[in-house]
C-alpha cells in the first residue's frame, strides 16, 4: 500500500478493506474528501487509527480493538513490549466533509464458548 491514498466519495460509499494490505511505511496517510457519502475503512488488528480534519454533519464512528495497556487519554504513552504505540503502525485519516458517516472497524476476536460443546452439554 501507498504512504498515501486519495479517496472520494460523492453521495455513494466506498469501502476500504485494509486487512490484508501490506502496509510500506509505519504511518499511511488517507485523504477522504466526502460531501454526504459514507467511508467504511476496515484494518486489521495492531493497527492505530487517527482521524483528524474538518468535517461537518459528519458522524464519526470508531470500532477498533485498542491493545492493553494502551490508554485514549494519554496517546504516545504505553508499556516496553506490550502493545508499545512507537513500535505500532498507523493509518492516519485526513477529512475534508460534509454530511455522511466515517467508520473505522477491526475484525472482531473470536468468543470462546467456555466449554460448551455441541448439543449445549458442559462437561
Amino acid at each position: 500500500m501507498p504512504e498515501s491514498l486519495p479517496v472520494v466519495s460523492i453521495f455513494g460509499e466506498v469501502e476500504l478493506d485494509l486487512r490484508e494490505a501490506l502496509l510500506q511505511s509505519g504511518r499511511i496517510v488517507i485523504y477522504a474528501t466526502m460531501i454526504l457519502g459514507t467511508i467504511h475503512l476496515i484494518v486489521p488488528d495492531g493497527v492505530a487509527v487517527e482521524m483528524t480534519g474538518t468535517s461537518i454533519f459528519t458522524r464519526r464512528i470508531s470500532r477498533t480493538v485498542r491493545p492493553q495497556g494502551q490508554r485514549t487519554a494519554a496517546p504516545g504513552f504505553g508499556r516496553p513490549g506490550r502493545g508499545d504505540p512507537a513500535n505500532q503502525p498507523v493509518i492516519e485519516l485526513r477529512t475534508v466533509g460534509f454530511g455522511g458517516t466515517i467508520k473505522v472497524t477491526s475484525p472482531k476476536r473470536p468468543r470462546r464458548l467456555g466449554g460448551l460443546r455441541r448439543g449445549g452439554q458442559v462437561r
